[in-house]
């Protein structure tokens, strides 16, 4: 029987809440912004600002959530990424 692993990488929205990666079912750019949507079907915005580029920044956000998970397998560290401030 194989165990789900449940990583320790947190996403910090714009109004402060953390979302923990493994419940994030979609991330998407619109209107100048980056939104997730979470297993419960609440979105959340993670980055407002210019999306000049979006697919590109939305690949940015996904790329860094997968190198998060690395890390957060190989040392076991709690993981928080804060996307309003890097990504330009």
């Amino acid at each position: 029987m194989e165990m789900e692993i449940m990583h320790t990488v947190y996403i910090k929205t714009l109004t402060n809440s953390l979302i923990n990666v493994d419940h994030i079912n979609k991330i998407w750019s619109e209107l100048n912004q980056i939104n997730m949507m979470t297993s419960d079907s609440s979105v959340e915005t993670i980055f407002c600002g210019t999306t000049d580029y979006a697919d590109e920044k939305v690949g940015v956000v996904l790329s860094q959530i997968d190198e998060a998970k690395r890390k957060s397998e190989n040392i076991g560290d709690l993981v928080i990424l804060d996307f309003s401030q890097n990504i330009r």
